[in-house]
């Protein structure tokens, strides 16, 4: 514990020791393999070093951290020399208040940093917040930081052949975010940002449209937005049957369900009567029959999607 001042003389913290205190250490110190640096206390606190620290491999560097309403606290290793990293870092908040993007604890400070932690048991933190820990090794801060989130997913569209198709998406993350979008799992080429637009649509162009989002720190793929064609149904062949009925296929979209409508003549006053309603199959191919043509010298046909 050193609550004063230690000599100039060497200090090494051995295997099961611990060295605490809120003082100055004005020797050349090292925490061996097993050895414990806590600097603090009975609370958070500053322990600092007059020439050089070397935590090893196998050393425990214990510390805390602290959110009251906004004040951010932390205990603090200042080393005037330099400070060479390793062993375990194990960070405890004391705090019941929920740490937020941005918050940052400055643990280290040194005149010159190397190595690295070999083990980092930071505090647990919300779903979609993270640690960065990148400036450990260079500045002794760590700091909380945002995963991509999506907070406005891109919407399933049904569109016609020729007409403008966009999907949008709205995010929040921290620091630069990336976009890819993709179509039925593939990226396109060149759609990076969070609008994609298709100028003319096509029926080639129904497909499922997602888009990955990635910042320094992770990466979520927005929830699938369905692009929907109309095709128009086509009338692909008819003929009389067997029966003396008269059949028509029709090919349109699979899972289409149209009405066959029919009429005697397309003079004034025009009437079209329902015959038939059916549904496409997987293949978009859908088969009416009108059993009364034979009823007549001649007979017209159209068909109404639903």
């Amino acid at each position: 514990q050193v609550d004063g001042a230690l000599g100039t003389n060497s200090v090494s913290v051995a295997n099961a020791a611990t060295l605490a205190g809120i003082r100055t250490v004005d020797g050349v110190a090292t925490v061996s393999s097993g050895g414990t640096l806590a600097p603090g206390d009975n609370g958070l606190g500053k322990l600092s070093f007059a020439a050089t620290l070397t935590l090893n491999s196998g050393s425990k560097t214990v510390m805390e951290l602290s959110k009251t309403n906004l004040l951010l606290t932390n205990d603090l290793v200042a080393v005037t020399g330099a400070l060479t990293l390793g062993g375990t870092l194990t960070v405890t908040n004391i705090d019941a208040n929920a740490l937020a993007p941005g918050d940052s604890f400055n643990l280290f400070n040194a005149a010159s940093f190397s190595g690295n932690f070999g083990g980092k048991n930071l505090p647990l933190l919300a779903t979609n917040l993270v640690w960065d820990t990148s400036s450990l090794v260079n500045n002794g801060i760590i700091t909380v930081v945002s995963l991509p989130v999506v907070t406005n997913q891109p919407q399933s569209l049904v569109v016609n052949p020729g007409s403008p198709a966009s999907f949008t998406v709205g995010v929040t993350g921290t620091g630069t975010l990336a976009y890819q979008w993709q179509k039925n799992g593939g990226n396109l080429a060149g759609a990076t940002t969070n609008f994609y637009a298709i100028a003319s649509v096509a029926a080639g162009d129904a497909a499922n449209y997602t888009v990955v989002i990635t910042n320094g720190f992770g990466s979520v793929t927005s929830a699938v937005a369905v692009l929907t064609v109309n095709i128009p149904p086509v009338f692909t062949g008819a003929g009389l049957q067997l029966n003396g009925s008269f059949g028509l296929s029709v090919t349109g979209a699979p899972g289409e369900t149209c009405v066959l409508l029919g009429a005697s003549n397309l003079a004034p006053p025009l009437v079209w009567l329902p015959l038939a309603t059916n549904t496409a199959d997987t293949n978009g191919i859908f088969n009416f029959t009108d059993a009364q043509a034979t009823n007549f010298w001649q007979r017209f046909y159209r068909l109404i999607a639903q």
